[in-house]
């Protein structure tokens, strides 16, 4: 505000907060209607590049999650928090690396798509299922994300292996931040 009159702070504070949509805890569509965004076409992605610093040339592309553009959800925290409100963590995160990895089929070699997934569906068999092509590992990076606890890291790393195996990357996301602290 070019304030530092803390009154004149917290008026201003107070009205962006206020301004906010939504209230904190309340989902920001309907159980059904977000069912129906998990079951059609409707999440979306943008695609953010990865660049190699040795050359700063593109080599791959982190697919980021959006809900239904101009819907509530459309914002990935609007998205991920009414997931969690309803129990459906597990399938908003199945959707999203099931939508990606069906639009990674579009992108030009050499480039790699790289997807994130809470460790609790990270499974070898159900990401084989959604890559039936085993060449098609090469250009993948699984992504963990920092929002979800991996309780037993050492089994977990063991559970990447059947994939690393095939020439998938495991990788984790904002390592440093939420769970994935730096002794994860």
């Amino acid at each position: 505000s070019g304030t530092t009159e803390p009154a004149r702070l917290f008026e201003r504070l107070s009205g962006a907060i206020t301004g906010l949509a939504g209230i904190p805890g309340q989902p920001a569509v309907s159980r059904e209607p977000f069912r129906n965004i998990l079951a059609g076409p409707c999440i979306d992605f943008h695609l953010q590049s990865i660049v190699s610093l040795a050359d700063m040339k593109t080599v791959g592309f982190e697919a980021l999650a959006r809900g239904p553009m101009g819907g509530p959800v459309e914002r990935p925290d609007r998205l991920f928090a009414t997931a969690s409100h309803y129990g459906l963590r597990r399938d908003l995160d199945l959707a999203c690396v099931s939508a990606a990895l069906g639009r990674a089929q579009h992108l030009p070699e050499p480039y790699w798509l790289s997807v994130n997934l809470g460790p609790d569906i990270f499974d070898a068999a159900l990401l084989r299922k959604l890559v039936p092509d085993p060449r098609d590992f090469k250009r993948r990076v699984f992504e963990i994300t920092e929002h979800l606890p991996i309780s037993e890291p050492l089994a977990f790393a063991a559970r990447t292996k059947p994939l690393r195996r095939q020439g998938a990357r495991v990788a984790l996301d904002d390592a440093g931040c939420g769970f994935l602290n730096m002794s994860m």
